[in-house]
């Protein structure tokens, strides 16, 4: 239905179990900003998609010269 829920996702052992009361382990707590996850999610594609930029520019939803601009922001020549 388009909607997340934690059922969703799987995890090994439990989280609850592993870590000490009041420290979080979750990864958005670190609070990474708008940047940092486009550019793990660009290069997340770059890498499942062998490089094709063109096909990581459509499966990404941007344009083939917005990816070419993000990417050379990025240092990916």
């Amino acid at each position: 239905d388009g909607v997340l829920s934690p059922d969703l996702f799987e995890l090994e052992g439990s989280l609850v179990d592993a870590v000490e009361p009041g420290v979080s382990t979750h990864p958005f707590d670190a609070q990474p900003t708008i940047e940092h996850l486009e550019r793990d999610y660009l290069r997340y594609l770059m890498e499942r998609h062998d490089g094709a930029r063109q096909e990581v520019a459509r499966v990404a939803g941007i344009g083939r010269s917005t990816l070419w601009r993000k990417l050379k922001e990025m240092g990916v020549d």
